[in-house]
């Protein structure tokens, strides 16, 4: 009975005149699949967090930043302002007009709170409960 010496692993590499046991012949072993998919995995999971996070951050800023411009200039007066308005004026018109009476932040969230409220074209001008 011949006794064979053991097989050698597919990842070694022989060099003669060395012990093809040393660790320095051996090659790396492959990267395990699930831990790529794993790194893969985290990777796109960060993304999206932080696109999420991102997204989340602006519609919050965009949100205080809208708040704030059609809050009233100061909420403590209560003095009443007139403002001469022409019959026919179109709801930029009368922005322009409540803002160089300092009554309104802003134009613009003025303009887009008609639109928005469907109340752009039924401003009398009569009666707008407007305090500075």
């Amino acid at each position: 009975m011949d006794i064979l010496p053991p097989k050698k692993p597919y990842n070694t590499v022989s060099v003669v005149g060395k012990n093809p046991d040393s660790e320095k012949n051996s090659l790396p072993s492959p990267p395990d699949k699930p831990e790529k998919t794993r790194k893969r995995l985290t990777k796109k999971l960060i993304w999206v967090l932080g696109t999420l996070a991102g997204i989340i951050l602006l519609c919050l800023v965009i949100f205080l930043g809208y708040n704030n411009a059609i809050s009233p200039r100061d909420s403590a007066n209560s003095t009443r302002v007139k403002v001469t308005l022409t019959p026919g004026s179109t709801a930029t018109q009368i922005a322009k007009a409540l803002k160089d009476k300092d009554l309104i932040r802003s134009e613009q969230a003025f303009s887009f709170y008609t639109q928005v409220s469907r109340t752009k074209d039924k401003i009398t001008g009569r009666h707008l409960p407007f305090c500075p």
